[in-house]
């Protein structure tokens, strides 16, 4: 198209060495002079109004015999006429301009170029960079000597600085895409989505003609694959996990905000199955009311969904367990004086759950006799930061008397307490059982004393019993001998009578004597000196 143009414009006489309206004019007459000075005026408006930079240059020096405006006003407005190319630009030189210049006029061959950048001085003291297009052809005489160069340029410098403003914003986008810490992406559909459907509907087709186009190295992770280009081309479904009834919603608010949406999460799966969380912000392309596309960035908050989790399952199974111990759970915000008890910590100070508790409040339902050392033990907890332990006693509203456990700790804060937690329990069993102990820990006392006095007068029977029996053993023993004496006539021969008393008097001695032994005997039994012997007995002689 360049050498086309050019072409047609340089048709003038081979040997013409001046600007277009000074040329010579071939000798004509008649209509034929008229049809050329018409077609010479033709010429001249072409070359004045072309968009394009038009020049001749002339020489071996490339003085420049013809140019149009469009040239001048580009290259500065110079008074550049009959100067040779060096002395008219002479910035261009060491740019590779003039030697193209020289190389058409020594060969006779074109050259052309395009964006070729020229660092020019258009307006004095300050070099500019433009970009040309450009066609240089040798130029010739009537004899087919070459004579000069053609110029024909077009200035693309907007087009090169905007097509460098493109690439640069794209290499920034790239750039921000790459580093960005949070997943980049872009969905397309398979089909435009109609923005007037029913949201139903809508959602619907995102699940089934929505794909992944495009994301970052930070999404690909997210999901665990290696780069974006492992996961571009995933179906929607494939991503958002379709059944999870908060993807639903989410989808719909995204609908309903009018494609525009900022800070909600969603329900999604990695690669391998695994459940990822996300926070999305993200809005729809609408073209002729369709939705055609849709950019977004997300977080990924899996860790802190599972940790809220986490937290919601303990407080439940804290809940649970509160109950089920009949524990109480309070906490309270020493800055701000808020006081909180859960329901379970009313009941066991004989409230209602609705009824305000405050600290005062707590104090007054103390035992007066526990409440001075409750006080001091709170306040050297709150001093020191130290976990503490006590048991007090509550008077409820209708005057019942209750023991309780507390416990609690206090967190401190740059030197300061900011809060307090701990919990409640109820204590009037264990200290009932107490009280049945210590009762009975006093009657075993008791028992224990009266079994040591018992011992120590059985020792002292033991003692008198065998003390007794040494001292009646003996005379009794004299006098069954002296008995048998007389009864055996030592003494001389005794009557009937004297026998008969004599008699008398033996047995009972013996009696005595039988009586004595047995006493001995149960002091051995109680001494354990005693050995049973165990043997054959015929039960019918006994």
């Amino acid at each position: 198209m360049v050498s086309q143009a050019a072409n047609r414009i340089f048709t003038c006489p081979a040997n013409s060495a001046y600007p277009i309206s000074g040329m010579k004019k071939t000798q004509q007459s008649g209509a034929a002079q008229t049809q050329a000075f018409h077609s010479q005026k033709n010429l001249e408006a072409l070359f004045e109004q072309a968009p394009a930079l038009i020049a001749i240059f002339l020489g071996p020096d490339h003085k420049i015999s013809l140019c149009n405006p469009k040239f001048r006003h580009v290259l500065g407005d110079r008074d550049i006429l009959g100067l040779p190319l060096r002395k008219a630009f002479p910035e261009l030189e060491g740019q590779g301009w003039f030697e193209i210049v020289d190389r058409v006029y020594r060969t006779g061959e074109q050259a052309s170029g395009t964006a070729k950048p020229a660092l020019l001085d258009r307006h004095g003291g300050k070099l500019e960079q433009l970009y040309f297009d450009f066609i240089y052809q040798a130029y010739r005489d009537e004899t087919g000597k070459i004579a000069g160069v053609t110029v024909f340029g077009l200035d693309v410098t907007s087009q090169v600085r905007a097509s460098e403003e493109l690439i640069a914003s794209e290499e920034r986008y790239q750039a921000f895409i790459h580093h960005s810490n949070e997943g980049i992406w872009r969905i397309e559909l398979d089909e435009p989505i109609l923005a007037t459907q029913k949201p139903a509907e809508q959602i619907r087709q995102m699940y089934k003609h929505a794909y992944l186009a495009e994301a970052n190295h930070a999404m690909a992770v997210m999901y665990g694959f290696k780069s974006p280009e492992d996961m571009v081309g995933l179906r929607l479904s494939e991503l958002l996990v379709e059944s999870d009834p908060r993807n639903t919603e989410y989808l719909l608010a995204f609908i309903k905000s009018g494609y525009s949406l900022s800070g909600v999460d969603s329900h999604e799966v990695d690669k391998n199955g695994k459940d990822k969380y996300f926070r999305n912000s993200l809005v729809a392309v609408l073209e002729n009311g369709m939705v055609i596309r849709a950019w977004g960035t997300q977080q990924d908050v899996t860790e802190q969904h599972l940790a809220q989790k986490a937290l919601s399952d303990s407080e439940a199974r804290l809940a649970l367990a509160l109950k089920a111990s009949k524990m109480g759970f309070w906490e309270w915000n020493i800055a701000t004086g808020d006081l909180m008890w859960s329901e379970e910590l009313k009941v066991l100070f004989g409230l209602k759950p609705d009824d305000e508790v405050t600290y005062d409040r707590y104090l007054s339902l103390l035992h007066p006799d526990d409440r001075a050392n409750a006080q001091r033990i709170i306040l050297e907890a709150q001093q020191t930061g130290k976990e503490y332990r006590m048991e007090h006693r509550c008077i409820w509203p209708d005057g019942s008397v209750h023991w309780l456990l507390g416990q609690g700790k206090a967190f401190r804060k740059n030197g300061k307490v900011e809060r307090m937690l701990g919990t409640t329990m109820n204590i009037d069993d264990r200290k009932l059982a107490e009280d049945e102990l210590h009762q009975t820990e006093a009657i075993n006392a008791a028992l224990k004393n009266q079994q040591a006095e018992l011992v120590a007068l059985n020792d002292s029977k033991d003692e008198f019993i065998s003390l007794a029996s040494h001292q009646l053993r003996t005379p009794a023993t004299g006098v069954k001998q002296y008995i048998g004496m007389l009864l055996e006539g030592y003494c001389g021969d005794v009557t009937d009578k004297q026998r008969n008393f004599l008699e008398i008097a033996y047995e009972s001695n013996e009696r005595q004597l039988r009586i004595i032994d047995d006493l001995l005997k149960v002091a051995h039994v109680d001494a354990g000196k005693i050995t049973l012997t165990r043997m054959p007995t015929d039960l019918v002689a006994l």
